[in-house]
């Protein structure tokens, strides 16, 4: 293994045992995101309702959300009716990997490794302010691109340029969007979200296009007024 990839390596892990050690003694109480509802998150992303009729496109029902938290919102997406035609899987860091709904489990690993989920089975990647904390963003990359299809996206929220809170340690998309471009992926950015689409698609959209797709108000339409 390289020296820089091991490096990485031991730092992710680093970040890792300490992320785990705050959600195990405290509930992740620095983190007011840990267990938000489905609206709030739908939210921080601007909106998926798009990005679903796209998945649709891909012929592929998978998503993959990375850094579940308290797993209330990726639940209650996966149950209701915007979800509901969709296979969901979410990364979490501690506790039960355990599901109550048919399509939605749960995988008890990192961004960084995203083990048990397999190379080239996902439509659409979620990160709602999670792949924003990581110190090894190269690892993040190069994980992300293993189990996207072609032509699959990745919609990620990291903090804006210039805004700054003492307690926020996120940072913003330029090191994510400068290795997803080296992987030739189209990518899109606007207001701390970042989207990337995976070349190798035919049919793909742009990444500009589907960020424009979206909206919270077509999310909560579709959350409670799709026909049974």
């Amino acid at each position: 293994m390289p020296e820089k990839e091991q490096n990485l390596r031991l730092v992710a892990a680093s970040q890792i045992r300490e992320m785990r050690r705050l959600e195990r003694e405290e509930g992740w109480v620095l983190s007011e995101q840990w267990n938000r509802d489905v609206v709030d998150y739908l939210d921080s992303l601007n909106g998926i309702y798009g990005l679903l009729n796209y998945l649709k496109e891909l012929g592929n029902s998978s998503i993959l959300d990375i850094g579940a938290g308290g797993k209330r919102a990726i639940t209650e997406l996966a149950k209701g009716k915007l979800g509901r035609d969709f296979n969901f899987y979410a990364t979490i860091l501690t506790g039960d990997t355990g599901s109550e709904i048919s399509n939605l489990a749960f995988r008890k690993t990192s961004a960084e490794a995203l083990r048990g989920i397999e190379d080239s089975s996902i439509g659409l990647v979620l990160a709602s302010s999670s792949i924003a904390y990581s110190k090894a963003m190269p690892l993040v990359v190069e994980s992300v691109d293993r189990v996207l299809i072609p032509g699959g996206v990745i919609k990620s929220v990291f903090k804006e340029s210039g805004q700054s809170h003492s307690r926020d340690l996120r940072q913003t998309s330029g090191e994510a969007e400068k290795l997803f471009s080296l992987k030739g992926y189209d990518i899109f950015s606007s207001n701390g979200i970042m989207l990337a689409v995976k070349s190798g698609f035919a049919k793909a959209r742009s990444a500009s296009s589907l960020y424009k797709s979206n909206s919270t108000f077509m999310d909560i339409v579709a959350l409670y007024n799709q026909a049974d």
